[in-house]
């Protein structure tokens, strides 16, 4: 049924070398659809399938949301994973621009 498809699909998203915007609106998407049939997401729920589809490179901050022991609202959530996002291609980008300049050194 096109029920289980959506539920299953909620699963499944992982966020990949997609923007995490990207990735949200896509686990956003499937969940809207889902209210529509009368089969809402909780909120904790939601938070919980967002998370599962990290990479690693979210494990710091899955490990903080998950053990502090409040619940947070998804857009709370989001606004977080686009912080850490812009965190993460800020030390992407700083490691590249230390080994160019290692490497020009030598």
């Amino acid at each position: 049924s096109r029920i289980m498809q959506l539920r299953l699909s909620l699963h499944s998203p992982k966020k990949g070398s997609d923007s995490m915007a990207a990735y949200l609106l896509k686990e956003k998407s499937i969940s809207d659809e889902l209210a529509l049939t009368s089969w809402p997401v909780s909120n904790e729920d939601m938070v919980l399938y967002i998370l599962g589809g990290l990479s690693s490179e979210y494990s710091t901050l899955v490990t903080s949301v998950t053990t502090r022991g409040l619940s947070i609202s998804v857009v709370d959530l989001h606004g977080l994973l686009l912080n850490e996002e812009i965190r993460c291609q800020s030390s992407i980008s700083n490691l590249a621009t230390a080994t160019a300049n290692m490497t020009s050194t030598q």
